[in-house]
């Protein structure tokens, strides 16, 4: 057993909270009281701007590294933004 980590059983209560959170894989989303906080047009702006990068590879704080699809990626994950709903959810995770 490698000492630095806990063992998996204490991760359990962990891993309850991120499901229930909707933020793990492969439909990870914003945390709802993020949301309301940073929601707004600023926000829009700037998900408008990452987009307009095009980026193919993208690392999400927390999540995968995804080398291709980037620019689609973000826009899944930032679809609450952009008020693209359920169409978005079901879009691939690559």
């Amino acid at each position: 057993m490698n000492p630095t980590y806990p063992p998996l059983d204490t991760l359990k209560p962990v891993a309850e909270n991120l499901w229930i959170g909707g933020v793990q894989h492969p439909d990870g989303q914003t945390l709802s009281d993020l949301r309301r906080s940073f929601a707004g047009p600023q926000l829009r702006a700037a998900v408008e701007r990452m987009l307009a990068w095009q980026p193919e590879r993208i690392i999400f704080a927390h999540g995968r590294w995804l080398e291709r699809n980037g620019t689609a990626a973000l826009r899944r994950a930032f679809r609450w933004v952009l008020g693209e709903g359920a169409a978005q959810r079901d879009a691939p995770v690559v």
